[in-house]
């Protein structure tokens, strides 16, 4: 019997699951079929579900898994193969795939970054091991802000008739380049980074950017952002249920930029558990206890609250996703139960699954090879090229490693 030759695009399909996920026949040509292209997106996806699933167990086997090990798995040949020696006589076990090596390395650094999230949290609950996890706290929250959005912090009132949080401050703030943080070593440094030449007036371009005080003296705030060139936002990061806010370092700051500056707004970031701590206000400085006047200056304050699921997030470098990005109109620091629509890219204890990525892109990518969809995939690599090089460009099926 005489089959028809492939098209060019059953074979772009075929020797991208021969490169990617190993070189068996059955998965190549009965598990992952690439005649008809619906088939080959459900079987792929499905396939690559199960991959990842393998990859995880692996990583949690045990504090240094052995390759040898997934013998017993009955995923295991699904990341694994057994090469026979020269002689045939024995063999000896490797990961199946340059692909997948990298899908359980990526995986393996995310479990190790959640284990310090984790740690975190175990330290929030051991009373004398409080003042570490306040320095896990600020370590994260400093990269919540720097990774910029949009925040909203509700204010804390004092009229008992009036609910917390009915009125919400709502600022963005500015990303900052990866490798690059705005720090500033006195105030001074910070009046020159952030006014207009002769120092009359905040400069507008700095608006949103998130900087951060390079002093070990700095008791005040811990961060500092613009919202418009007359508004000043001051940080105060705390796990404590209450926080007490220093005068003379904000005196310094307003001593040493422009007197244009008219409403300071205090904001406590406060992790999830907190929320109930911050419904009124805090004992905080009066305008004449920073040197100015009280017509001159107005002082508010707000709490933002960093979600688990978001500080989760940010531990483990995957992407904070808000349903504002998808149209709902939500953002950053609402409380537990103050928005229902924000979603996060979460990665559980017990799931570090990217499966949301593995769906099938609708389309053909490069002349009908489609493949799982490269966009929103969290991890961020190169798509794998013909050769399997997860540093090259245009592969052919458009994956991401």
């Amino acid at each position: 019997m005489q089959y028809p030759d492939p098209s060019p695009e059953q074979i772009e399909r075929l020797y991208t699951t021969f490169t990617c996920l190993g070189p068996v026949p059955r998965t190549c040509l009965e598990i992952i079929p690439t005649k008809n292209n619906t088939s080959y997106h459900d079987k792929l996806v499905k396939y690559l579900r199960e991959v990842d699933q393998a990859c995880r167990s692996f990583i949690r086997s045990s504090p240094c898994p052995a390759i040898d090990d997934l013998l017993d798995e009955d995923s295991g040949h699904q990341i694994a193969i057994m090469e026979p020696e020269s002689k045939g006589s024995a063999f000896h076990t490797r990961i199946i795939t340059r692909w997948i090596a990298h899908k359980i390395a990526e995986k393996g650094e995310k479990r190790q970054q959640l284990n310090g999230y984790l740690l975190y949290k175990s330290l929030c609950i051991q009373p004398l091991l409080r003042t570490a996890a306040g320095w896990f706290f600020e370590r994260y929250a400093h990269d919540w802000l720097r990774r910029g959005g949009k925040f909203q912090a509700q204010k804390l009132l004092q009229n008992q008739d009036i609910p917390a949080g009915d009125i919400i401050l709502t600022f963005q703030a500015v990303a900052s380049h990866e490798d690059r943080i705005n720090y500033f070593t006195t105030t001074g440094n910070l009046s020159e980074q952030v006014t207009i030449t002769g120092g009359a007036a905040i400069s507008s371009r700095v608006v949103g950017r998130y900087y951060l005080p390079y002093s070990p003296t700095q008791e005040s705030f811990d961060g500092l952002l613009f919202r418009d060139v007359n508004t000043l936002i001051l940080f105060q990061f705390t796990i404590a249920a209450r926080h007490e806010v220093k005068a003379h370092g904000i005196k310094d700051l307003l001593g040493a930029l422009p007197n244009t500056i008219r409403t300071i707004l205090l904001v406590f970031v406060i992790p999830e558990h907190r929320n109930g701590n911050y419904v009124r206000p805090r004992a905080v400085p009066a305008p004449r206890a920073v040197g100015r006047r009280a017509d001159n200056l107005s002082i508010m304050q707000y709490k933002l609250v960093f979600r688990d699921r978001d500080m989760e997030s940010v531990a483990v470098n995957t992407r904070i996703t808000t349903a504002q990005e998808v149209g709902t109109g939500s953002s950053h620091g609402l409380g537990e139960g103050d928005d229902d629509s924000q979603q996060t890219e979460h990665t559980g204890p017990e799931d570090d699954s990217d499966n949301e990525a593995l769906g099938p892109s609708g389309r053909d990518n490069v002349s009908g090879g489609g493949g799982p969809s490269s966009a929103g995939d969290p991890s961020g690599g190169g798509s794998l090229s013909s050769k399997g090089d997860p540093g090259s460009r245009g592969g052919p099926s458009g994956w991401r490693y």
